[in-house]
């Protein structure tokens, strides 16, 4: 227990850090008794009232912690007359390490950092599972157009093949001749439409640049006299097919409540990409939503709104609306899974 003595009105007293127990020695003069002197001690902030210590001449404080302490003492003499004035001691005990404000505001912020590191590895987490299964979509689909081609399509025109050969040995003019190229014919068509199919199938798989597709499908949804415009903010890359699908699904949705919906006049689609998000807005210059709609999420016995979400939070992704003046969707998905 470190020891220091000090008049009263000094300048205040430093401990080192780690002190936690304080004696302090007081006493009084008297032209009579002094033996019979009585005392009262406090620590501001520390003590409610004042401590009678009757004759004793020492405080003793326990478990004080780091900071600026101000202690008083008042006496009285043999005849019960009290000093109100006192005398006052300051002292001060340093802080370890570990109870100064730097440390505590380096710890507030190694936590607020382990919490967004943790909330990233989540998000990524998510993203990646959401990733792979698009790409376990992605190979189905390859593998359907292959199986296709390589077997139902070859085998169908070699079939073909046999039954024009069989064709060639019957009579020109004859009834069933005439009858088999009829048939021939009809299943040229159907191997046209299925090559036609397949190759659509696989040019599904491949990345879709986006601005184009939702530019054509608001050419299609918007009907004249209403106007659009699609802006495009920073660096555009395609995006992968299925999520491209489902993107355009919900600009779709949303622009044609806009058409049916909003008494709007003008509609802007806007595609905004950043490092780790894409984010596509569809917003309208009409009505807005009803309060009630927007506080369900939806309108009674409509889903589209619904739907909506629903695709935006397959895709790891979010959906909002915003109707204060006109209306606004805005569908936000990570970059890890929009982009290849």
């Amino acid at each position: 227990m470190p020891v220091a003595r000090r008049n009263p009105g000094d300048q205040a007293i430093a401990f080192p850090a780690g002190t936690d127990h304080v004696r302090i020695a007081y006493t009084a003069l008297s032209l009579t008794n002094a033996t019979a002197n009585r005392f009262r001690y406090r620590i501001e902030g520390i003590d409610r009232d004042w401590i009678d210590a009757g004759t004793t001449r020492d405080a003793l404080y326990t478990n004080l912690g780091p900071g600026t302490y101000r202690f008083q003492v008042i006496a009285a003499n043999n005849d019960g007359v009290w000093n109100r004035e006192g005398a006052t001691l300051a002292f001060t005990i340093a802080p370890r390490f570990y109870q100064t404000y730097a440390f505590m505001a380096v710890c507030i912020v190694g936590a607020l950092i382990l919490i967004w590191l943790l909330y990233r590895r989540r998000v990524r987490g998510i993203a990646d599972r959401t990733r792979g299964r698009f790409e376990v979509q992605l190979a189905e689909r390859e593998r359907i157009a292959r199986e296709l081609h390589d077997t139902l399509l070859q085998g169908f025109q070699g079939l073909m093949l046999r039954f024009q050969s069989v064709v060639e040995l019957l009579p020109p003019g004859d009834r069933a001749r005439t009858s088999l190229e009829t048939a021939l014919e009809s299943a040229d068509d159907v191997l046209l439409d299925g090559r036609d199919r397949v190759r659509s199938l696989r040019e599904t798989m491949e990345p879709v640049a986006l601005p184009a597709l939702l530019a054509a499908i608001a050419e299609d949804v918007v009907p004249l006299p209403l106007t659009w415009n699609l802006a495009v903010e920073g660096t555009q890359y395609p995006v992968c097919a299925p999520v491209a699908d489902e993107i355009a699904q919900i600009v779709r949705e949303a622009l044609a409540n806009a058409v049916r919906h909003a008494g709007a006049n003008r509609l802007v689609v806007v595609i905004r990409s950043t490092s780790d998000k894409l984010v596509v807005s569809v917003s309208d210059d009409g009505i807005g939503l009803p309060p009630d709609v927007r506080e369900a999420g939806h309108r009674p016995g409509h889903y589209g709104l619904i739907g909506m979400r629903e695709r935006a939070v397959a895709l790891g992704g979010t959906l909002a609306m915003h109707a204060e003046t006109g209306t606004e969707i805005k569908v936000t998905i990570p970059a890890r899974v929009a982009y290849r």
